[in-house]
């Protein structure tokens, strides 16, 4: 897991505002930070890892994988607010590999 997710505090969010909207960002600014943060440092490396992994799969496809696993990952860690174990992880990289099937 990443230096920048294990060290994520979950916000309180106010009642209504649960979903990930561009509201979500003006409630909760730093969650805008993580996420940019997040993505630009584990975006690369998600993509290669897919593309090595699923040869046949195209860009957008690839990007959709990438992007869907690390939105999980945010939403688990920061709107759950619940530490994701080994397993869970394992489980949402195991989904993002399988979308790529076909």
């Amino acid at each position: 897991m990443s230096k920048v997710i294990s060290r994520i505090q979950p916000s309180p969010i106010p009642t209504g505002q649960s979903d990930l909207t561009p509201a979500s960002f003006a409630v909760c600014p730093e969650l805008a930070a993580v996420t940019q943060s997040y993505g630009a440092e584990e975006q690369e490396y998600y993509m290669r890892e897919l593309r090595r992994l699923a040869t046949a799969a195209d860009e957008r496809a690839l990007a959709f994988a990438c992007d869907t696993l690390i939105g999980a990952v945010i939403y688990h860690v920061t709107f759950r607010g619940r530490p994701l174990e080994a397993g869970d992880i394992e489980h949402l990289v195991e989904g993002a590999i399988g979308s790529l099937a076909e």
